[in-house]
Order: structure tokens, then sequence, then C-alpha cells
């Protein structure tokens, strides 16, 4: 398995997006703990090894480390945090059920 970056523009305008990533490995446990630096890391509910970051005008990030890989996903939506996070934390289960 390889790391996985995907940017999906969801509108011609660029205004919605999401960003999924895949990185296994110690890269992935390297970038787990270094994206707390972003922002005020909050629990998410997706388990022990799980937090979201708001990053304002860049949405919402959540971040997950399930065995050897983490999982991102950023959200940028409505602007709405709320709503990011549902958004970007509904895609972080997807992506973990297909590991």
């Amino acid at each position: 398995m390889g790391r996985g970056d995907c940017d999906y523009w969801l509108d011609a305008a660029k205004t919605t997006k999401v960003n999924i990533g895949v990185t296994p490995g110690p890269d992935g446990l390297a970038l787990f703990e270094s994206t707390k630096g972003l922002g005020d890391p909050q629990p998410a509910s997706l388990g022990d090894e799980a937090y979201s970051i708001a990053l304002g005008d860049l949405g919402t990030l959540v971040m997950v480390r399930e065995g050897d890989a983490v999982v991102a996903v950023q959200a940028l939506t409505t602007g709405d945090a709320a709503a990011q996070l549902v958004a970007a934390t509904a895609l972080a289960r997807a992506v973990l059920a297909g590991l």
C-alpha cells in the first residue's frame, strides 16, 4: 500500500472540496503527530486515536490512526465548522472501512 492523497473539488468555483489521504508506516505516525500543531485538536468520534482540527477558511481536518496507517480527511463545504466535521468524519469512517 502506498501513499494516496486526492483533492476533489466539488464545484466549478472551487469553493467546496474534500482531500483524502492515507499514509502508512512511520511517515503516517509522523504526520499524525505533527498535524496536531495546525490548531486545537479535539477528540473525533472514531476511536482513541482520532482527532479533528477546525482550520478556518481551509475547512475541517479529521486524522485517524488505524494500525500502521493514518487517514487524513479535509472537508471544505459550507464554511460551517459543524457541518464540515460531520462530512469529514463520515468520509474518514468510509476510508477506514476500506483499509
